[in-house]
């Protein structure tokens, strides 16, 4: 670890995702590519924080409200937190634009973002066994 660069620690992996809800929203057939970034660790606790209730349990309808909080931290094309754009379409915050532009696709999405952090659903199960 020693020989290794600092620096690249902290560089936020990037990718593209191919949504069928921007190609729509363009008029294209098949899917757009849009980019989405790693979010940093501790911003992502604090996400995760918000799901649950005083006892530990996770509070079902902030489900939708949490995916939808990690794209629009994520996703870095289109930029979702421009004013303009948020205006645009006629939403008041980038919470809600990301809501309006890809719907059902924030699931599939924040699993992304998720990969891109590192976490996948094999190392959770490992982690529970």
């Amino acid at each position: 670890l020693l020989a290794a660069d600092p620096k690249s620690i902290e560089e936020l992996q990037t990718t593209t995702y191919k949504s069928t809800r921007i190609a729509r929203a363009l008029g294209k057939s098949g899917a757009v590519a849009i980019t989405i970034q790693e979010i940093p660790a501790e911003r992502l606790r604090t996400l995760q924080n918000t799901m649950y209730d005083a006892k530990g349990n996770i509070i079902r309808s902030k489900n939708d409200k949490f995916c939808a909080l990690i794209c629009t931290d994520a996703i870095i094309d289109p930029p979702v937190k421009d004013p303009e754009l948020i205006k645009h379409f006629g939403c008041s915050t980038p919470l809600e634009l990301v809501n309006k532009l890809f719907g059902m696709e924030v699931y599939t999405i924040s699993d992304k973002v998720y990969e891109l952090c590192g976490i996948s659903d094999e190392l959770e199960d490992e982690i529970k066994n």
